[in-house]
């Protein structure tokens, strides 16, 4: 597909490599890259930096010659007189309004009564006929020993993550009755330590002839048993080839050339046990044609690798 070209015109001329040389050796706008630098003293003339007007002597327009400070609370007509002037700064330049004085536009005068007055509390501003709410005061969390005795707070922990209670509602159920104030993941670590030393007293118990298994826990331990098989085969069967990835590996870095797979190794190993591994190609006495061009191949491969690796890098 042809482009779409731009047609030149005498407005749209064409640029040359004379124009660029041109406008290098006599540029018409040699303006400066960085701020900081100088302007070209045989373009520009030597005046253009300096300011074309005086500095005005009063911060704000219409404003009487007078410096001397004026307090509103004080002087009756300094709040007048700064009204006029900040109608008039309405009304007048916002460039010019940005650049007055701050201290007296941000006068407090200018503001509202009340509006930021911190001087009283939050609670001397609150009607006394509002009711308070009572709320329940939770008790500090402290380094509390898990042991098999459990106390209320132990006790009800225990009972809600056996009820499959997340810990966020553990947590608000605390909060709202005013116990220990665990937080969330306190909650789940304090549950583990638990489990932990319930497990060794009921061992210690069982040892002791205290206490005994109950029928549904017999029922229980079968399927148990049986769940946790399953998963030891599923384990296996990942081990087994994670195994097979390993070999796959290491039979790469002992020899570079040798690209298997796990499973490759794994069949290829197994042949070897059962006796039916076919004979390499190098080791072939009635190898077809096509036998012999692989380990042609296969040797200068191999013979290109040691080249490489005897130059000095």
């Amino acid at each position: 597909m042809e482009k779409h070209r731009i047609k030149r015109t005498a407005d749209n001329p064409a640029i040359t490599k004379e124009m660029m040389a041109r406008m290098l050796d006599s540029p018409r706008w040699d303006a400066p890259y960085f701020a900081h630098e100088r302007l070209n003293s045989l373009t520009y003339p030597a005046d253009i930096g300096k300011p074309i007007g005086p500095a005005p002597e009063n911060p704000l327009p219409a404003a009487p010659a007078e410096t001397k400070a004026k307090d509103a609370k004080t002087d009756p007509d300094c709040a007048d007189e700064l009204d006029d002037n900040w109608d008039f700064l309405k009304e007048f330049d916002a460039d010019f309004a940005l650049n007055a004085d701050l201290e007296t536009l941000l006068d407090s005068d200018f503001l509202e009564p009340g509006c930021c007055d911190f001087s009283e509390s939050d609670e001397d501003t609150k009607p006394a006929d509002k009711p308070v709410p009572q709320v329940k005061k939770e008790r500090p969390v402290h380094c509390k020993k898990v042991i098999a005795e459990m106390d209320s707070d132990d006790e009800l922990l225990w009972n809600l993550k056996l009820a499959k209670w997340t810990e966020k509602q553990i947590h608000a159920r605390f909060l709202a009755e005013g116990r220990t104030e665990y937080s969330q993941k306190t909650i789940g670590t304090r549950f583990c330590r638990m489990k932990k030393t319930m497990r060794d007293h009921v061992d210690n118990l069982l040892k002791a002839g205290e206490i005994d298994w109950f029928s549904k826990d017999d029922e229980a331990l079968k399927l148990a048993i049986s769940r946790a098989d399953e998963k030891v085969r599923r384990i296996q069967r990942n081990l087994e080839k994670y195994k097979w990835d390993i070999v796959s590996r290491e039979i790469k870095e002992l020899n570079p050339l040798a690209d298997y797979s796990g499973e490759a190794c794994r069949d290829r190993h197994y042949a070897h046990m059962r006796g039916s591994a076919t004979v390499p190609l190098d080791l072939r006495t009635d190898a077809d044609t096509k036998t012999q061009a692989l380990v042609k191949m296969r040797r200068c491969r191999e013979l290109k690798l040691r080249m490489l690796e005897q130059i000095a890098r």
